[in-house]
Parts: structure tokens; sequence; C-alpha cells
């Protein structure tokens, strides 16, 4: 195979690649999001599933494909690699519509959920992840299109962490706090991170009672006190 073509193949797949595994949103978060959001969350259900279907088979054709590729460039497969090339490309296409429709979805959501202004560390303490990004949002500070939202559950917590952005700042929300349905209790607890947290001069909030620590970390054009003043102002004691 002619060198130029085998490396038109790598940029093809590299690129194809990226946008399925990076760019897509996660239709996991999406439909965990909507089960918090009672009878509006239920309204777009059914089209929620449709795209997480969609999403599965993009994903799983996309390794096909990349595995297709890659046999094609190792073999000089000339008609094999440009093949495996059209069909990633396909499937590039065919995540963007994907990713549009689930943005939109969100958005949709975002707007048909109640959001109040700020929320009480009670409340982070009882639900996910997602109620607190949907606070943020409306303040201005939203999760980037097809950024990870991260979800351990280990030894008796949880452990959750997604970023936010507004124009080009962009910072990290990390949450501890108990796990009703993990077995154990030696995992790190919200008391033992805000300890640590508190000698490492973090922005964090904990409360004893509620058994919860949240962190906002300053990552891309933003400081220590732009990360206090935003999560003082989002999430209040008791």
């Amino acid at each position: 195979m002619p060198r130029h073509t085998r490396e038109r193949g790598v940029r093809v797949f590299v690129g194809t690649r990226a946008t399925v595994e990076k760019r897509l949103p996660s239709e996991t978060h999406v439909m965990n999001e909507l089960s918090q959001a009672g009878e509006a969350g239920a309204a777009l259900l059914p089209r929620a599933q449709v795209l997480a279907e969609k999403s599965r088979e993009l994903r799983a054709r996309d390794d096909k494909a990349n595995q297709r590729a890659a046999v094609a460039l190792g073999d000089a497969d000339v008609d094999e690699s440009r093949a495996a090339t059209a069909e990633l490309r396909a499937v590039g296409a065919e995540s963007e519509v994907v990713r549009a429709e689930l943005l939109t979805l969100e958005k949709e959501l975002e707007a048909a959920v109640t959001v109040p202004d700020v929320t009480t560390l009670t409340e982070v303490a009882t639900t996910d992840g997602a109620h607190l990004a949907r606070v943020f949002a409306k303040a201005g500070w939203r999760r980037p299109p097809g950024a990870a939202h991260g979800v351990m559950k280990a030894n008796g917590y949880t452990y959750e962490n997604f970023e936010l952005a507004k124009a080009r700042s962009v910072m990290t929300v990390f949450i501890v706090r108990p796990c009703a349905d993990c077995a154990g209790t030696t995992g790190t607890s919200p008391a033992q991170t805000a300890a640590a947290a508190k000698m490492q001069n973090k922005v964090f909030l904990f409360d004893e009672k509620a058994n919860v620590y949240v962190e906002l970390m300053p990552k891309i054009d933003a400081s220590q006190a732009d990360a206090r003043a935003l999560l003082d102002a989002i999430v209040k004691p008791q």
C-alpha cells in the first residue's frame, strides 16, 4: 500500500473514533437524568430509549469498523481499507446526528424541569449529581457536550465528578456521600475527604449531619476565589 494512502487511512481511523467516543453524549447519563425528573422525564423517555439504542449500535459499528480498518492497514489491503474508511465516515456522520438529538433532548428536559436557584447540602446528599448540575446550569455553568460524568460506588460511599464550563472557564465538581445500594463501610468518608481537603486548602463544603462533601475545583481560566464564590452562591447550609 502506498505510504500516503496508509497515512490518510490512519487519520480517518483516529478522527472517527474520537467523534464516537468523545463527542457522543453518554446515553446512560441522559437516562439517569430522566429517571430523576419525575413526570417531565417520563414524557421524554420513549425518545431517550430510541436514542440510547442508536448510540449503542453506533458504538458497536465503530468498534467493528475500527478493527476492520486496522486489519486492512496491516495487510496493505487498499480495497478493504477504503471500505472500512467509508463505514467509519458513515458512523461519524450518524453519530453527529444522534449527538444533536441527545443534546436537544437534554435541553428540553432542562426546560421542563423546575430548577431552583440554589440547593442545600441535604438535597445534594439525597439526590444524584444531575440535580446539582441543573442548579449550576441555571447559573450559567453547564456541563460541556459529551463530557464524562463519573460515578463510582464502593465500600459504602458514592464518589461522583463532572465538569462545568462557562465561556472559557472550566471547573470540576466532586461529590462524596453515603451509598445506599453498595456494601461495605471502609471507603473514604465525606468527613475524611473534608479533613484532607482542609489540609490542602481546597474549595469545599461539608456537613456532618447530612454526611456529604462537595468540592469545586478550578481547572481553566478560574481561580480559587471564583470557585468559592460560585459554590457558596449555589449550595447553601441546611
